[in-house]
């Protein structure tokens, strides 16, 4: 009996392990403002790698559409602040960023009183506002789902320990009666 224990309980370790992995969440941001007082216009991008249920630092964002700059344009750590998910909704944040490519220098404000997402190029200044968290809208971004393969694995594993435990049933009908 102590052969079979130890060999299922490492499966059912391994199985639950490989059928629910945690997976760290992304959000789509977009929020509408004034270019340098003027026109309207609209930025959008994508928040990467948020722990559920927790205030975390993403592991990067994106902002994909503006209207200036080389786009699109990649924020990477380490960010001022981080953001609230809640039962994979995000509910609050705040973050200040920087990223310097060859084309300019830009920073993106994602917090309570503003939105900014600002480039300056040598003497050109854009700066891109809205009305803080309120105005921007988060979107969580699609989870994939957990492989049916290592589902039917796990199944597959559990029913062969299960299947050597039960006694011979051409033994059984044979009238020889097995010992417990």
């Amino acid at each position: 009996m102590r052969f079979h224990v130890l060999p299922a309980a490492f499966i059912l370790a391994a199985g639950l392990t490989w059928v629910s992995p945690a997976r760290a969440l992304d959000f789509y941001f977009t929020f509408d403002g004034l270019v340098n007082g003027g026109a309207g216009s609209t930025v959008s991008g994508e928040i990467f790698g948020l722990e559920d249920n927790a205030t975390s630092m993403p592991t990067s964002i994106v902002v994909n559409s503006a209207p200036f700059g080389v786009l699109p344009v990649t924020f990477a750590p380490p960010f001022g602040g981080g953001f609230t998910v809640d039962s994979g909704m995000l509910t609050d944040g705040s973050v200040n960023t920087v990223a310097s490519p060859a084309d300019g220098f830009y920073q993106l404000i994602l917090n309570h009183d503003n939105n900014t997402f600002y480039y300056e190029t040598g003497l050109d200044h854009n700066n891109f506002a809205s009305d803080g968290l309120p105005g921007v809208v988060y979107t969580p971004a699609a989870v994939p789902e957990p492989s049916g393969f290592g589902v039917a694995v796990f199944t597959a594993m559990l029913l062969v320990i299960v299947g050597r435990r039960l006694p011979n049933w051409r033994s059984t009908a044979r009238g020889r009666v097995l010992p417990l």
